[in-house]
């Protein structure tokens, strides 16, 4: 380690010595440790465990869910048609979940 005192001013008012305070840095840094611990604050959020939450849906995903909904409806369909009873309530059953689950109904 350097003995060295650190970095004085000299004002011209008497000899006296002084510090440099450099403002604006320490602004700056000051700024940047609020941001950053704002930035902590708001990526946190806590909801309460009884709140019921929904997943937002990628629009491949969306798509693919309307697609087996479809799927679920014309198998229902051909159930019906070939006179199997429990494959067309099971086929209506899973199509009324998907709608339940993924769909404001």
């Amino acid at each position: 380690m350097s003995d060295n005192p650190p970095k004085t001013n000299r004002a011209n008012n008497g000899g006296e010595e002084r510090l440099r305070i450099y403002f604006l840095p320490n602004l700056m840094t000051a700024g940047n440790l609020l941001c950053g611990f704002l930035a902590l604050w708001y990526i946190v959020k806590v909801t309460p465990p009884d709140a019921e939450t929904r997943a937002l849906l990628t629009p491949d995903a969306a798509r693919l869910i309307r697609s087996n909904l479809a799927l679920q409806l014309q198998a229902a369909r051909l159930a019906l048609l070939r006179g199997e009873q429990a494959i067309f309530e099971q086929s209506l059953d899973d199509a009324d979940t998907l709608l339940a689950q993924y769909f404001d109904v």
